[in-house]
């Protein structure tokens, strides 16, 4: 479509080239606006030099920005937490199977940032959390060794139980 756009603006002459914007994309007249800051086409809205459909085509996309999600809207900064413990729980037997010491860290931390985010976490969950621990503790590493690189991957989530 780029491609396309530089032909069209090298093959009509001078005029003729910006008569034709009303049958252009809004996205096509973004990347003219773009390599040509100096032309009078505006993006702002209530000072759109855009036809109806180019301006609606524009405000669907949101690209001024005037439309942001943060990462506090909703559950968006730990719905991804949930998701991948959902995987993990469901698939445990499968990871179980190829685990070795960094995925168990992975894993213990992603289960303790899940309690750090809701304060409590299933049963089911804690006997994976059991058996994390047993695989690293098997491998050598001391339970005040795996807490400490734990704690550096994020200091508030991880605290292990004693029980």
């Amino acid at each position: 479509m780029l491609t396309n756009l530089k032909v069209k603006s090298n093959l009509l002459p001078g005029r003729h080239y910006q008569e034709r914007f009303d049958q252009l994309s809004a996205m096509e007249l973004r990347s003219i606006k773009d390599r040509l800051p100096l032309m009078h086409i505006s993006f702002t809205p209530g000072r759109y030099s855009l036809t109806p459909k180019q301006a609606a085509e524009w405000d669907a996309r949101l690209f001024w920005g005037d439309e942001t999600v943060s990462m506090k809207t909703g559950d968006m900064a730990t719905k991804w937490v949930r998701d991948l413990v959902h995987q993990g729980v469901q698939n445990w037997k499968e990871y179980r199977k190829n685990l070795r010491k960094e995925l168990a860290f992975e894993w213990l931390w992603l289960f303790e940032e899940l309690r750090a985010i809701d304060g409590e976490i299933p049963r089911e969950i804690e006997a994976i959390i059991g058996e994390l621990t047993k695989f690293l503790l098997d491998r050598n590493y001391s339970e005040p060794t795996i807490r400490q690189r734990l704690h550096a991957f994020n200091p508030r989530a991880f605290q292990m139980r004693k029980d």
